[in-house]
């Protein structure tokens, strides 16, 4: 089986060595590069065939969600985990809205980090058990209402929806739809005033629980 290349950044030596080692156990995923900044990373990014990005969010003078911004704005699409030691509660918004595919803490049990990496390189957007509550809360918050709600979407609008629950950029999805981005951005706001929900970050967690206990197809 042939390794997703996986490139660390995060400015402590002995956590890059402790993430390295776990990661190099596993049969999909290995560990090709480590930086400390987002200066290194860039470059190691710009000059190699980089499948995987593990980032922290507090670098050396330098900041993550920075980092992922700039990947998203070469028009890349590499699955991107945050791990760190900050809050989810607070960051785990910032960092999806930068372009992350995922968050996991560094407190959490060594064995997330590697579920998070396969989800996310299935195509799917992780977020620890805590939050995956608070997005099962979202989902079940108004129940028949919301059921009512998506079920109303247009067939584009819906697609849309898909999408966003499977942790696309705006720009992924303008691709695969073949549409603007500013198109994309237009039924983000239908699709949150027609389920009710009052931020991007809500529709971010709503979409993903519908994407992962609903699978049918839709049709007008």
């Amino acid at each position: 089986m042939n390794k997703k290349s996986v490139l660390i950044v995060e400015d402590h030596p002995i956590v890059r060595r402790g993430i390295k080692q776990l990661i190099d156990q596993e049969s999909e995923f290995a560990v090709c590069w480590e930086a400390e900044s987002t200066d290194e990373a860039l470059a190691v990014f710009e000059k190699e065939s980089v499948e995987f990005i593990i980032v922290d969010i507090s670098l050396k003078n330098s900041n993550g969600l920075s980092f992922i911004k700039q990947i998203r704005e070469k028009n890349s699409s590499t699955p991107i985990l945050v791990l760190s030691m900050h809050d989810e509660n607070f960051y785990s918004e910032r960092a999806l809205k930068a372009g992350a595919n995922g968050y996991t803490m560094k407190s959490d049990p060594p064995e997330n980090l590697i579920e998070a990496m396969r989800k996310i390189q299935e195509g799917h957007v992780y977020l620890s058990e805590s939050m995956s509550k608070k997005a099962i809360e979202v989902f079940s918050g108004k129940n028949e209402e919301n059921k009512t709600a998506v079920e109303g979407l247009s067939k584009r609008e819906f697609e849309v929806f898909q999408f966003i629950g499977q942790g696309y950029s705006n720009r992924e999805i303008a691709e695969n739809l073949e549409i603007s981005k500013k198109t994309v951005d237009t039924y983000r706001e239908k699709i949150k005033a027609k389920l009710g929900l009052d931020s991007a970050y809500r529709l971010i967690l709503y979409a993903f629980k519908w994407t992962q206990t609903n699978r049918s197809s839709f049709s007008d």
